[in-house]
């Protein structure tokens, strides 16, 4: 009886560690998800910005 109290405590230990692993792992993917998102909005920001300084630009090139 206690050596099977054992082996179950034992079990639940082993599944809250990897459900725990599990939940680490999604927070982590969300994280990079994000970071990624993030990264790609401010390229895309950046591009715009370059865009407009171009076309700013050529209209004072133009207005010369």
């Amino acid at each position: 009886e206690n050596a099977l109290l054992i082996e179950n405590a034992s079990l639940i230990e082993n599944a809250s560690l990897i459900e725990n692993a599990l939940l680490i792992e999604n927070a982590l993917l969300i994280e990079n998800a994000s970071l990624i998102e993030n990264a790609s909005l401010i390229e895309n920001a950046s591009l715009i910005e370059n865009a407009s300084l171009i076309e700013n630009a050529l209209l004072i090139e133009n207005a010369l």
